[in-house]
C-alpha cells in the first residue's frame, strides 16, 4: 500500500478516488466503473508422478518391496577381475524357475529410465552362464540381457521404466549351479 501511495503522491492523484482509471473496493479487489477486474492466467501443472518431480535416485538409498537371493556388497571382484565398490548381487541358483535372486522396487511411475551396470562376479565358473531380466507392473518384460558367462564385460543398460509403478531386476542361470551377478551405478531417473 506504501508503494502505491508513492505513485499516487508522485502522479499528484492522490486525493483523486480514480488513478489511471482503477480503484480498489472495500475488499481489495482493483475495480473498473464498479466492476471488479479479472485476469486470466495459464498455469502450468505437471503430473504428481513426473520425471521432473523426483531427483535422480541410487536404488541402495531404496529399500527394496520384495527380494530373494539379494544382497549389498562394499567391494566385490567381477570376472573381468575389476574392483567394484558399492553395489548390490543377485545369484542365480540351479533348482528350477524359482530359484533365480530378483529385487523389487516401487517406483509409482516417477522415474522414466532404471540404468545400471552389472557383471559376473569373480566366483563365476567358466561352465556357468546366466540371465538378466527387468520387469515392470504385471510381468511385463521390459528388457533381458544376452547369455552372461565368466567371459562377460561388464553390461550397461538403460531401461525404458516410463508408467511402471513396480520394477524388479532377475537373475537366473542357464547352466551350472550358481554364482553372483553384480550391480552398480543402479539408477532411477
Amino acid at each position: 500500500m506504501l508503494l502505491l501511495r508513492y505513485v499516487r503522491l508522485y502522479a499528484g492523484e492522490y486525493d483523486n478516488p480514480r488513478w489511471l482509471g482503477y480503484t480498489v473496493d472495500g475488499n481489495g479487489a482493483w475495480t473498473v466503473d464498479g466492476t471488479i477486474q479479472t485476469r486470466s492466467v495459464s498455469v502450468s501443472t505437471s503430473s504428481a508422478n513426473s520425471e521432473t518431480n523426483k531427483p535422480s535416485v541410487d536404488v541402495l538409498t531404496l529399500t527394496p518391496t520384495a527380494s530373494k537371493y539379494f544382497d549389498t556388497f562394499e567391494n566385490a571382484r567381477t570376472s573381468q577381475n575389476l574392483l567394484w565398490s558399492k553395489g548390490f548381487r543377485l545369484r542365480g541358483f540351479s533348482g528350477g524357475s524359482t530359484a533365480h535372486g530378483y529385487v523389487e522396487y516401487f517406483v509409482d511411475g516417477a522415474y522414466s529410465t532404471l540404468s545400471f551396470t552389472a557383471a559376473p562376479s569373480s566366483t563365476t565358473p567358466d561352465w556357468y552362464s546366466a540371465w538378466l531380466e527387468v520387469y515392470g507392473d504385471d510381468d511385463e518384460l521390459l528388457w533381458s540381457s544376452d547369455t552372461i558367462d565368466y567371459k562377460t564385460d561388464p553390461i550397461e543398460a538403460t531401461i525404458d521404466i516410463s508408467g511402471q509403478r513396480y520394477v524388479s531386476i532377475h537373475t537366473g542361470r542357464i547352466e551350472g549351479n550358481g554364482t553372483d551377478i553384480l550391480f552398480k551405478n543402479v539408477i532411477f531417473k
